[in-house]
């Protein structure tokens, strides 16, 4: 069975969470202990325990599923205080993995002391009732799912929206070289790194935003709030993968831009979709988006391979 690398990396103040201590540090558990199942391999039912906590995830597997082919794998991370079952509804990516032949992944956050779902994106939580990092919890996830399936370690990928989204960004940073790429909506990028502290190496993004959105603004972000807007998330990721300058319209109209800054060197493209009058919420064609996220974020994807 193919067991992944665990990547050990420090990093300090990386992204808000609810709760955090200063230090953000990727390790892992030694070997995750898996809860079997009490249903079917397509089951909302999944349990892992990672770090000495017991974690809920949701499996996806298409019918299309061959145990002697590789599968990519996307896992897609709910906002905060949501639920898997919320995000699976809204993106609707299980329905287009089972047209596209992956295998999705809704993992669930751990739950705050207001029982309010959420991700450590500001580092490991630790507190006299618990000690514990997202990162790692990601980690042992992908290690056990990789025991179990066939997965295609070239074609990992990630996506979260709002809390979900700031998790993405870090997961980018911590694990570039486990991710094939990532997709980010409605998250934001923190401005406040130390100079020494660098992404663990390049990885192709994607960042959907609305401008309407009035939680996680996409442009005005409120004085003292230490994040970039979203072109300044977008920059700092360009600058990273050593991207062009200069940015390729793919789309302008009255509803949507897309813009990508192209990285022919290093398979590291970065894209802006921007949807003018998108509010804060999961996009598709007939909501305030005005786009379908998910399939520019499958697309995306798709063309990016480790």
């Amino acid at each position: 069975m193919k067991i992944r690398k665990i990547v050990f990396l420090s990093i300090v103040g990386l992204l808000i969470s609810c709760s955090s201590d200063s230090s953000d540090t990727a390790s892992t558990s030694t070997t995750p202990e898996v809860i079997p199942p009490v249903v079917s391999l397509n089951s909302p039912s999944r349990k892992i325990i990672s770090e000495g906590q017991t974690r809920d995830y949701t499996v996806r597997v298409p019918s299309s599923y061959d145990a002697n082919t590789e599968s990519p794998l996307v896992i897609v991370l709910h906002g905060f205080g949501s639920k898997p079952e919320y995000i699976e509804g809204n993106s609707k990516f299980t329905a287009l993995g089972e047209r596209e032949n992956f295998i999705t992944v809704y993992p669930a956050g751990a739950l705050n002391n207001e029982g309010r779902r959420f991700w450590t994106n500001n580092g490991r939580i630790s507190t006299p009732e618990a000690d514990y990092d997202d990162i790692v919890f990601l980690q042992d996830l992908i290690n056990s799912l990789n025991e179990e399936f066939n997965i295609d370690d070239k074609r990992i990928y990630i996506a979260g929206n709002s809390n979900g989204g700031f998790m993405t960004y870090r997961a980018a940073f911590v694990l570039s070289n486990t991710f094939a790429a990532a997709a980010i909506h409605a998250g934001q990028f923190p401005n406040n790194l130390e100079d020494n502290l660098r992404p663990q190496g390049v990885i192709p993004i994607m960042h959907i935003h609305g401008l309407e959105d009035n939680v996680v603004f996409a442009e005005n972000v409120p004085v003292g709030v230490p994040f970039f807007n979203a072109q300044g998330s977008v920059d700092y990721w360009v600058e990273n993968n050593g991207a062009n300058s200069v940015a390729v319209t793919l789309r302008d109209d009255e509803n949507v831009n897309i813009r990508e800054w192209e990285s022919p060197s290093n398979n590291a493209d970065v894209v802006y979709v921007q949807s003018k009058k998108g509010t804060h919420e999961w996009f598709t064609t007939l909501n305030s988006g005005k786009i379908d996220s998910t399939q520019e974020i499958w697309n995306f994807f798709k063309d990016h391979t480790k």
